[in-house]
């Protein structure tokens, strides 16, 4: 009797562990004029910090600030008809007010800060059989969380003269980490006097204009 009390207890532990994990994707932002934007030509972007867990969980089902990592959405819209605009995402810098530049990383390292565990923490010969129920559920979970940290993942862009994408705009999120490794990440710094700058390439013709850095002041 006690036995199967124990395997009761051990197996409800497990459940209620497996009901933690989970994840449900949701849909990015659309594209908008925001305060914290800059035009080259008729090429606007824009780019929004979030302030805190809430405003990350608006787009994402997990505190990817506790982990972490900080979501930056870039917004890109061109109403251009004589000119396409290209963006290069390895060319985006975020800074502090200091000057101090975050690490920019990619989904699939985020999604390694975030991802759920299996009791790491603690001996595996306890968990044998609440690992054995909770295993697929938190799998299940990590692998909607790495496909939607990838597909949300903003990506080179060519923004083409007269077609709909362009002018209705595209949105993407780039990850970024604290500048040191040891350092934990401090989003004040980002918001108060922080920077984001962006190398933007204009094509008229075959031949692109030199490219111009575009560069975003934050003001809480």
């Amino acid at each position: 009797m006690t036995r199967f009390v124990g395997l009761a207890l051990i197996s409800l532990l497990g459940l209620t562990t497996a009901g933690c994990a989970s994840y449900r994707p949701k849909d990015p932002p659309e594209v908008r004029n925001l305060p914290n934007s800059r035009l080259f030509g008729e090429f606007s972007v824009g780019a929004e910090v979030p302030r805190d867990d809430v405003e990350v969980r608006t787009y994402f089902d997990r505190d990817l600030l506790s982990c972490g990592v900080l979501p930056v959405h870039v917004y890109l819209r061109s109403t251009d008809d004589e000119a396409d605009y290209e963006i290069d995402p390895r060319t985006v810098h975020l800074s502090y007010a200091d000057g101090t530049e975050l690490r920019q990383i990619s989904a699939r390292d985020a999604y390694e800060r975030c991802r759920f565990s299996h009791f790491r923490a603690l001996p595996g010969y306890l968990f044998i059989f609440p690992i054995f129920i909770s295993h697929p559920v938190i799998a299940g979970a990590n692998g909607r969380m790495e496909e939607d940290f990838i597909k949300k993942q903003l990506r080179s862009q060519r923004l083409i003269r007269k077609t709909d994408p362009a002018r209705e705009g595209v949105v993407g999120v780039l990850y970024f980490a604290a500048p040191d490794s040891d350092d934990d990440l401090d989003v004040d710094k980002v918001l108060n006097g922080g920077s984001l700058s962006m190398d933007v390439v204009r094509y008229q013709t075959d031949t692109p204009d030199p490219a111009q850095t575009l560069r975003i002041l934050f003001s809480n």
